[in-house]
């Protein structure tokens, strides 16, 4: 530890025996003593009055933590819609959504992300913005256990397929095959695929896989995006996943919200947590920074 104040202890340069002391080094001893403490007070001063009719007497109310939301929330506001413009620019999205209520009425929660933002955003209204492999892989998984015997053969069909997906994928991640190979078996395995969902839809005696598979087929062009641009779109949701579990972590202990201007803390309060710690950044001294400048 750093000391504040050095002293240097001398020892005799005779020894009791009358011989001269050779001097060889130091050993260092520290003693550590603790400041005084300043407490901080803070003085609430309450007004109190009484009516003039009942004679009733009234207290003003001590400050709550919902006020202190509140202004810490505005003064994060404009941090939050920097992070919202600067991901409308982005060329491509993860989104992902889960549940959320305000004031017990369902809405839902959205987290929009890049591989250097994440922004949390709470609405209304739900709307299907894009087709995750790895829940196509789960759903493909369902129709091969169905005990409808056409259904789980082409079920059966449909997951291997959806792992070719990923192992081309992650080949062409590893550089393990080139452009013209990737997009050769991908258009294969597209075309396999959308064969086997027609041919789902045409299944008798199992009416909710062939909704689900003629409801694939409407999305089918949303299913194959990534081949836009392989190397910027993935083929799974995961990054959008893996944030999305902080919300649902904080919704359990939160009681979800009771006001817009909660709906707005949480926007703001997470998506700075979460934006902080992508780029591995201190969240709370993120968001103290963002206080003392805008104090």
């Amino acid at each position: 530890m750093a000391a504040d104040e050095v002293v240097s202890c001398i020892i005799d340069k005779i020894c009791m025996c009358g011989s001269k002391v050779i001097l060889e080094d130091e050993i260092v001893h520290q003693k550590v003593e603790l400041p005084e403490i300043k407490p901080i007070v803070t003085e609430y001063r309450l007004q109190r009055g009484r009516c003039r009719v009942c004679n009733k007497r009234i207290t003003a109310n001590l400050p709550q933590v919902s006020n202190t939301e509140r202004r810490v929330s505005k003064k994060c506001a404009s941090e939050y819609e920097r992070m919202k413009e600067e991901l409308q620019g982005s060329e491509y999205l993860h989104i992902d959504e889960t549940g959320h209520k305000n004031q017990g009425k369902r809405g839902w929660s959205w987290v929009i992300t890049n591989k250097a933002l994440k922004l949390l955003k709470v609405t209304e209204s739900r709307a299907g913005l894009q087709i995750c492999w790895a829940h196509l892989a789960r759903d493909f998984e369902r129709f091969a256990h169905s005990k409808n015997v056409e259904v789980s053969k082409i079920g059966q069909a449909l997951k291997s397929l959806s792992n070719k997906v990923f192992v081309v994928d992650k080949a062409k991640k590893q550089n393990l095959i080139d452009n013209l190979r990737f997009y050769r078996l991908m258009r294969k395995i597209r075309k396999r695929v959308k064969h086997f969902l027609r041919k789902m839809t045409r299944v008798v005696n199992s009416t909710q896989a062939s909704r689900m598979a003629a409801k694939m087929l409407r999305s089918e062009d949303m299913m194959w995006k990534f081949l836009r641009k392989p190397e910027v779109i993935e083929t799974t949701n995961n990054l959008a996943e893996r944030q999305i579990r902080r919300y649902v972590i904080y919704r359990k202990n939160s009681f979800f919200t009771w006001s817009e201007r909660g709906e707005r803390f949480v926007e703001r309060m997470l998506s700075i947590f979460l934006t902080s710690r992508l780029n591995g950044q201190n969240p709370f001294q993120k968001l103290q920074n963002l206080v003392a400048v805008t104090a």
